[in-house]
């Protein structure tokens, strides 16, 4: 989908409560570097939590996207092992799995219609380690099976960092 747009999501303070028996406070975008705090709790089939902040949104020259990570933090809960996951982003939430090597797969698809009279659909997906790091985001769309005349299709990317 063809128009102008350029976003930029910056340091936000973070939090990451109770998660592998430890408490971590991070500011990011700070000099003051990050805090690490250990304490009690996380059990495995227990519930644990993490900040997912979006360090930049890369779309493509010319493009408007439904991407559902703009503009605000996430918060990541999954099960304190492997099992079931999520991350909310705002009203939007994304859903899966983490395995037994810490490795989550979240996915979220939605569906919209656009200026060019076409009905669209996107999945966009997160993944990464729930030990922390870098984790990568997709955004990839595409217009409804059984039109004609549709727009061009667009692609974003993002890097996340799970604090």
């Amino acid at each position: 989908m063809r128009h102008s747009i350029s976003l930029a999501l910056v340091g936000l303070t973070v939090v990451l409560s109770s998660c592998g028996g430890r408490t971590v406070v991070v500011e990011n975008g700070s000099s003051g570097g990050s805090g690490y705090v250990a304490s009690g709790g996380g059990a495995v089939g227990g519930s644990c939590r993490a900040s997912l902040v979006v360090a930049q949104l890369d779309v493509q020259p010319g493009c408007t996207v439904d991407t559902r990570i703009s503009g605000a933090s996430g918060v990541l809960t999954h099960a304190c092992g492997p099992g079931p996951a999520e991350a909310r982003f705002g009203d939007s939430v994304f859903t899966g799995e983490v395995d037994a090597a810490g490795r989550a797969h979240l996915v979220i698809r939605t569906e919209f219609p656009f200026s060019d009279g076409c009905r669209w659909e996107t999945k966009q997906e997160i993944e990464g380690n729930v030990q922390g790091g870098v984790w990568q985001y997709a955004y990839r769309e595409q217009p409804l099976p059984g039109q004609s005349g549709c727009a061009n299709a667009c692609l974003a990317t993002a890097s996340i960092q799970m604090q």
